[in-house]
């Protein structure tokens, strides 16, 4: 399993081959060899999911977001990849086919800094650069004399002002060390009697990673990484291994007539024990305020904050049946079937027409 250094990692290598994801660039022998945009978004990709099979759909979503593309053209991707790394399908040292799922890199990766493993941060660079100052003009107190001495002086004052500002800035910036930095929200459980209030759970979900994933300093786990676990029973500490991450939200959905109850528990992974958990009863025309309420409070708990800003609604909608339809065509775009597509289409035409 990866850990959050490594997912971080800007460099990689593998057998005679590295990949700068900074620089866009992939060198084979010494050698830069080109590489399209896209193919080198999937190549990161599979490189940050390194040893576990990432489905295609997953692909799909994480790369290319809501614009369709078929198996054929991804199939014809990872072909291209592997002539650039030198891979061959039938016998794979890097990416394994994984029949009628996805795709698996099986390489050993060695994973690089920024600039690779020797390179000078830029903040030990500043921090090192105002200490020679500071030291620089204290040492030369001596071999100034008379008025040149107070010059001097006033140097190593603004050194020393600079260097306690660099420290205080450097302090202020980082997160709290109770805050929770990372968090998978889990789909929605559809607990009601009825299968087409499926679109609610799965909208719910999408719209909390949506509204998390604008809080500063917080690493949210895609939908495609987390709707993998759709129905199946997961526990927290699986989940945290394999997603890397410190906490779940796990939540359940029941409709009940014109009302929706929502069940909300935020679990830590390691422990499996829940540090908060509520549950929500509104009318469904006050859907959007009570998703907005849920992510105000998971942000409290997680010890950071949402603006203003960040509280507003994903859709800038204030037409409870406009937003419930176009949850409902985001239910159906998501299953990428050429009548799901269609029925995507007439929700969001009606959510259009609504709103």
């Amino acid at each position: 399993m990866t850990t959050a250094d490594e997912i971080a990692a800007e460099q990689y290598r593998f057998g005679d081959v590295s990949v700068d994801c900074s620089n866009f660039r992939v060198v084979r022998n010494g050698e830069v060899v080109p590489l399209r945009p896209r193919d080198f978004d999937v190549l990161v990709y599979l490189l940050r999911n390194t040893g576990r099979v990432v489905e295609k759909q997953e692909l799909f979503e994480s790369v290319w977001g809501d614009t369709f593309v078929s198996d054929n053209a991804l199939t014809k991707i990872i072909k291209e990849i592997r002539l650039v790394l030198g891979d061959r399908a039938d016998n794979p040292i890097y990416i394994e086919t994984v029949p009628k799922r996805g795709y698996r890199f099986i390489g050993k990766i060695e994973y690089l800094g920024s600039a690779g493993p020797d390179a000078e941060s830029s903040e030990d660079k500043t921090r090192s650069e105002v200490q020679r100052v500071s030291e620089l003009a204290g040492a030369s107190w001596r071999s100034f004399p008379g008025a040149d001495r107070r010059l001097v002086a006033a140097i190593g004052l603004v050194a020393s002002v600079a260097f306690a500002a660099w420290i205080w800035t450097r302090a202020a910036s980082e997160p709290p060390s109770d805050a929770i930095q990372s968090i998978a929200v889990m789909p929605f459980i559809n607990q009601s009697a009825d299968p087409d209030v499926e679109y609610l759970a799965d909208g719910i979900t999408e719209s909390l990673v949506a509204a998390l994933s604008r809080v500063p300093r917080l690493s949210v786990k895609s939908r495609s990484s987390v709707f993998r676990y759709k129905g199946k029973d997961v526990s927290p500490g699986v989940v945290g291994r394999e997603l890397g991450v410190r906490t779940i939200v796990s939540g359940r959905v029941v409709q009940r007539g014109a009302e929706v109850v929502m069940y909300v528990e935020l679990i830590e992974t390691a422990t499996g024990n829940v540090m908060w958990k509520s549950n929500f009863t509104r009318p469904m025309r006050d859907l959007l305020s009570v998703e907005r309420e849920i992510a105000r409070n998971l942000s409290q708990q997680l010890s950071t904050k949402l603006s203003s800003a960040d509280e507003q609604d994903v859709s800038n909608t204030r037409v409870p049946e406009a937003y419930q339809d176009y949850l409902r065509g985001r239910f159906h775009w998501n299953k990428r079937t050429v009548a799901d597509f269609r029925k995507s289409l007439e929700y969001f035409q009606r959510a259009i027409d609504a709103d």
